[in-house]
């Protein structure tokens, strides 16, 4: 048994005898460096504790050794820049905190480099312009924030064929989730056809006003909203018009 208030090393060790987790404890709790590893061996993560609680930098890796994570903790809460990677080394999103919350400027990156979105956070909250983006990096989302509530509808902007076509706002209740909005479009967002639906739908907007509008037939409507056709630049204008 130790003596109290000793720093004493310890090493566990898988049934395959590869080393499990390793590192210091001073009356029970982690004390300084410790490492976590993989069933194969290879290093999972790495961090310093004081008193049991994280408390300095940390890191996490994927299993084939590139870095997965890496941050700063103070007396068990993150503190500072965070930075999070793809598993082939891309940056995938960089924030930062204070006291543990989300506290300054937020980012998240597409696998391929491009900027996927941009906000900044207040104690947790969304605060100010937050912008998300396609892949092609043109504009998919905006919305302004004041203290974590939407201050107007989010605006969602629809892409195909390499450009932003039209932009409509849309009910924020529907459109704004933490989760959605961080995740891929939901599936009404993604062609032209599920934006034209679904707001035709939210206005009470029959396919027979809207074909009479366009001067075209039902069946060609019933085809757009499919994503069977593609509207024109001029039918995209009236269409934005009448729903306006």
């Amino acid at each position: 048994m130790g003596i109290k208030n000793e720093i004493e090393p310890f090493k566990e060790y898988r049934e395959n005898g590869l080393i499990r987790t390793e590192g210091f404890r001073k009356n029970g709790k982690l004390e300084g460096p410790y490492k976590d590893y993989y069933e194969n061996g290879q290093l999972r993560s790495e961090a310093i504790y004081k008193n049991g609680k994280l408390d300095g930098l940390y890191k996490g890796y994927y299993e084939n050794g590139q870095l997965e994570c890496e941050g700063v903790a103070r007396n068990g809460k993150d503190e500072g820049l965070f930075n999070e990677y793809y598993e082939g080394g891309q940056l995938k999103k960089e924030m930062v905190f204070k006291n543990g919350k989300h506290d300054g400027m937020f980012r998240m990156y597409y696998e391929n480099g491009q900027l996927q979105g941009d906000a900044f956070q207040k104690g947790g909250k969304s605060e100010g312009l937050c912008r998300w983006y396609h892949e092609n990096g043109l504009l998919r989302v905006k919305a302004l924030f004041k203290n974590g509530k939407l201050v107007e509808p989010a605006k969602v902007y629809f892409k195909y064929g390499g450009f932003v076509k039209a932009v409509w706002s849309l009910d924020d209740q529907m459109l704004w989730t933490e989760k959605k909005i961080s995740d891929s479009p939901a599936p009404y967002f993604t062609t032209p056809g599920d934006v034209i639906r679904h707001i035709r739908k939210q206005k009470g907007i029959t396919i027979v006003t809207l074909a009479d509008k366009m001067g075209v037939s039902q069946d060609y409507i019933a085809r757009l909203e499919l994503g069977e056709v593609k509207p024109t630049q001029e039918q995209i204008e009236v269409m934005q018009t009448f729903f306006d």
